[in-house]
């Protein structure tokens, strides 16, 4: 993660098939116009699309190669919402995803950075199908049964009702059952996914994922509730699916563009070092400025840790 990355401009590279490029991107990186040179030259072929997004992906988690494999989802991801629903093309897209899932089985521990890039793509994939349309319907129907039926419930049908949930989530509190917290808490979550439900493209989708998200503060039973929603299962903690939600909010969501088109490992890189280099400033006017978005909160710490080793190496010269 604190070794720099070299985009390579392969377009020259007549020769080298787009496996080969891909190959290369998962060794080294090259360019995002090359990289979005190759699948979109295969736009109209989804069973080659998914054939070399699979062998790419692939070949970068054997390498470990984290920023690699994330500028593939990020180039990938808005071809897909253009393709159509038709039988032959969700047919390709679940062997995708049942690929993609296989290949989270095989991680090493501490691998958190790759899970956030592999569930993003499979988020992502889920939401296009219409699959995590049909996961929502259900949840809506089963948060509004649980809903109606503690409502006209007394004090001790909360504690059963409280004993229900804590089979499922052991953290679960009492209190919450009793003052009506839980009642709170689930009503607004129910809101959240009716609009989940009515998000007609994938922008609105992931801008009401971040609301949602943010107001889970810890594991519960509506963060399971939601991972299942997504289409992804227990190996992503929470924290993972805070870091796949902002990795898809920045791919969908329009940011404001530099003069200058870097690849997404040195922006990020140059937001972290322009964060260390104005702290001075703040803490001596003591004027406070907003947190910058991190589009990978779990890859945070070791940007920053680069950043402040390249600060301090240019002190020493």
């Amino acid at each position: 993660a604190l070794v720099p990355r070299f985009p390579i401009a392969v377009d020259h590279l007549r020769e080298l098939s787009g496996a080969k490029k891909l190959e290369l991107h998962s060794m080294y990186g090259i360019t995002a116009s090359c990289l979005r040179e190759i699948f979109l030259e295969h736009t109209s072929d989804p069973a080659r699309f998914h054939e070399l997004l699979s062998y790419g992906l692939r070949e970068c988690v054997a390498r470990r190669n984290v920023p690699s494999a994330r500028e593939i989802v990020r180039t990938t991801s808005p071809m897909m919402v253009g393709f159509s629903l038709s039988q032959e093309v969700a047919q390709h897209e679940r062997g995708f995803i049942d690929e993609v899932l296989s290949l989270c089985e095989f991680l090493p521990g501490g691998s958190e950075d790759l899970l956030v890039v592999l569930g993003a793509k499979v988020m992502l994939a889920e939401f296009r199908s219409g699959r995590t349309q049909r996961r929502i319907d259900v949840a809506i129907r089963d948060v509004g049964a649980w809903l109606q039926r503690v409502s006209s419930q007394c004090t001790v049908c909360d504690v059963f009702s409280w004993v229900e949930t804590w089979k499922k989530e052991r953290g679960s509190r009492m209190s919450s059952f009793i003052s009506g917290k839980a009642v709170a808490n689930r009503s607004d979550f129910l809101r959240h996914l009716k609009k989940l439900r009515d998000a007609e493209d994938g922008e609105a989708y992931v801008r009401e994922l971040c609301e949602v998200v943010h107001a889970l503060r810890s594991p519960c039973l509506r963060f399971r509730i939601l991972r299942d929603v997504v289409g992804l299962d227990d190996r992503f903690s929470r924290n993972v699916i805070h870091a796949i939600v902002c990795f898809a909010f920045d791919i969908f969501v329009p940011r404001a563009r530099s003069a200058f088109e870097v690849d997404e490992a040195t922006r990020l890189e140059v937001e972290e070092s322009e964060r260390i280099f104005r702290r001075p400033s703040r803490e001596i006017l003591g004027v406070e400025t907003p947190e910058l978005f991190s589009a990978d909160p779990l890859g945070l710490q070791p940007r920053l840790s680069r950043a402040q080793y390249r600060q301090n190496r240019s002190r020493k010269n």
